[in-house]
């Protein structure tokens, strides 16, 4: 298992908790502070690269429901990290595939130089032929860092601004409170990675460096107006001014994690991205308010407005990367599997045995898990207590998973990918039982003699009526995950249990009332994200439930 998901998981966990509202110019709390000023390098020349850069595949989360993957290079001479000219796509590709692995691979290229300026490294393109790049793997133990990074006690550093015109809403005291816990808010990043991982993996407040204080949160001054300006370039300046103002090389060895939280305002509608396998993690305006996907299962599908939870925790597939349950994962193999599936709830219980099941497919790694509502996951927004089914990409290289059916007691889900094993849940309690594969074959029955007695007349039918009106009808409700091979948009629509997202410009799944009630009193975010519109009372609502 690779390391290269599960940091990303981890960063964007946190953007769930942490309320980084960054707007106005809230005064400071924490008498401790120590704002440093940021520090301009000299951008006026152009540098030839000299040594490789490490390359880092960056997931970014966007207002209108969208996110995308880019590559940048994090170029140890200036310690900042730097976008590319070219290649892009084909770098995307090739980490996506295994190939190379995020923050474990160096790039060059003869010829090629820095634009500090515009912090992108030039590139000289040969008809996009990827093969004039040098990639030079960065030999490591994957098992090893994976487990590095996701297990044992961590410390995190959150680090805020002050610009000449913007600051970053929450004071040291609400965001330390955010992450950490302190009294007031009770489900935050810390509670809820210890809760979620058993206490495999534990959250400290950075205080490697006197200066921090004890609340976890540093502050800087950046000389420097932000608004409209690239996220880049103020996420480089906070970098320099703490590295400045703390008197080190490299913000890296302060902290196993950094989470800059950069004031709003700056160019684009993103709200927060993380680097896979990095120590790096960047949020923005109302980080965790804004953005809706798919999947609500777990906490890498969705943005939830309320800093004090969901309390809950992954889905199957970042379960089986993060590797907190691997002593009650099974993998289904030969004829199949059938038994109990407890909730991640219950992992702790000496009566579960089992809490992860994985199937794999032809094309695809399969998980199957049973979402009960309860004790660390009872703030589950979708398919609570019910089985569910997640697939992803082959292999340990990064991949996002998919949810692809929900399923009660009774219900079966059957896929060619996995033709060998369908599933199928026999009943639902406070675990499931489930049965994957052809169940065994009962003992065959002894013949019995023939029956002596004669045929009987077939019955004679009583006269009937004929219906005075038909019975009204509804369209079908589709499976899990159908609703997305609806294009029309008036088809969709007409379809129970399903609804066109205007900003998706697709049909989805209708989003529940919990869902919608995030949207209450903004009329036009209510109806494009698929959800009915109250304007007398202002509410948001689901609109099958």
């Amino acid at each position: 298992m690779k390391v290269s998901t599960a940091i990303t998981v981890l960063a964007s966990y946190a953007t769930l908790f942490v309320g980084v509202n960054a707007s106005s110019n809230e005064k400071q709390t924490h008498n401790a502070s120590i704002r440093a000023t940021s520090s301009k390098r000299d951008r006026s020349t152009r540098r030839l690269q000299t040594e490789g850069c490490i390359l880092l595949l960056k997931k970014v989360l966007y207002e209108d429901h969208s996110e995308k993957e880019e590559v940048e290079c994090f170029d140890a001479t200036t310690n900042h990290i730097i976008s590319l000219s070219a290649y892009e796509a084909q770098l995307i590709d090739r980490i996506k595939s295994g190939e190379i692995q995020s923050g474990g691979a160096t790039l060059k290229q003869e010829g090629a130089f820095y634009d500090d300026e515009n912090r992108r490294l030039m590139l000289i393109e040969d008809e996009r032929n990827i093969d004039s790049l040098t990639i030079e793997s960065i030999p490591m133990d994957h098992e090893a860092q994976r487990r590095k990074l996701v297990e044992g006690t961590k410390s995190v550093l959150v680090i805020r601004a002050d610009a000449n015109d913007l600051s970053t809403t929450s004071n040291e005291s609400t965001l330390s409170d955010n992450w950490f816990g302190n009294g007031r808010d009770t489900v935050n990043f810390k509670s809820q990675m210890e809760a979620c991982s058993y206490n495999k993996f534990q959250v400290e407040k950075s205080t490697v460096n006197s200066s921090f204080g004890t609340d976890g949160v540093y502050s800087v001054n950046l000389d420097l107006n932000v608004a409209g300006v690239s996220d880049g370039t103020v996420r480089n300046a906070m970098l320099d001014a703490a590295e400045a103002a703390l008197g080190v090389s490299n913000l890296r060895n302060q902290a196993d994690y950094v989470a800059l939280c950069i004031p709003g305002g700056t160019s684009g509608s993103w709200i927060a991205y993380a680097y896979v396998n990095s120590w790096l993690s960047v949020y923005n305006n109302n980080c965790g308010e804004n953005s809706s996907y798919d999947d609500q299962t777990g906490m890498m599908g969705y943005s939830y407005g309320s800093d004090d939870g969901p309390r809950m925790c992954f889905n199957a597939a970042k379960n089986a990367q993060l590797g907190w349950y691997e002593d009650k994962t099974e993998t289904v193999s030969g004829t199949g599997w059938t038994g109990s599936l407890h909730g991640i709830s219950d992992y702790g219980s000496s009566s579960s045995s089992t809490v992860l099941l994985k199937i794999e497919g032809r094309s695809y790694d399969w998980y199957v898990s049973f979402n009960r509502r309860s004790g660390i996951n009872s703030g589950t927004k979708e398919g609570a207590n019910q089985v569910l089914i997640h697939r992803r990409e082959k292999g340990t290289g990064y991949s996002t998973s998919k949810l692809m059916a929900k399923r009660g007691s009774g219900g079966e889900y059957s896929n060619n990918d996995i033709s060998s094993y369908p599933i199928k849940v026999d009943s639902i309690g406070t675990f499931a039982t489930v049965t994957i594969g052809a169940p065994p074959a009962g003992p065959t029955p002894a013949p019995t003699n023939a029956p002596t007695t004669g045929p009987t007349p077939p019955p004679v039918p009583a006269p009937s009526r004929e219906p005075t009106s038909s019975a009204p009808t509804r369209p079908p409700v589709l499976d899990d995950n159908q609703c997305s091979s609806i294009s029309n948009r008036g088809v969709c629509r007409r379809q129970v249990g399903c609804s066109w997202n205007r900003f998706q410009k697709k049909c989805i799944e209708a989003p529940t009332t919990d869902v919608c009630r995030s949207f209450n009193n903004k009329k036009a975010r209510c109806k494009k994200s698929g959800c009915r519109y109250n304007v007398n009372k202002g509410r948001c609502r689901g609109f099958y439930d």
